[in-house]
């Protein structure tokens, strides 16, 4: 009984070895994975505009669909956005 207690040991902590060295490789699978998962976006060309925008003019009209569907994705309901403003990005 004596000389398996050695042996038990050390297959105890070969197996601990490569638990920690299996979960260092899982951790890196998900940080690069999750890099590759990202879309790329495309960079705008950079050109003045020709002319200025036009005005919005239906602004109640435009807010209440942006509200809507900014609230649909949320899952909430449209009276517990605040809208302070909108930008053209």
């Amino acid at each position: 009984m004596e000389q398996i207690i050695p042996w038990i040991a050390t297959t105890l902590l070969v197996q601990l070895v490569i638990l920690v060295f299996i979960m260092q490789i899982v951790r890196q699978i998900k940080r690069n994975g999750s890099a590759v998962q990202a879309v790329p976006q495309l960079a705008a060309p950079e050109s003045p505009p020709a002319s200025p925008p036009a005005p919005i003019l239906n602004r109640g009209e435009l807010v209440a669909a942006i509200a809507a569907a900014i609230a649909e994705t949320m899952g909430t309901d449209v009276r517990a956005l605040r809208i302070h403003s909108i930008q053209k990005i």
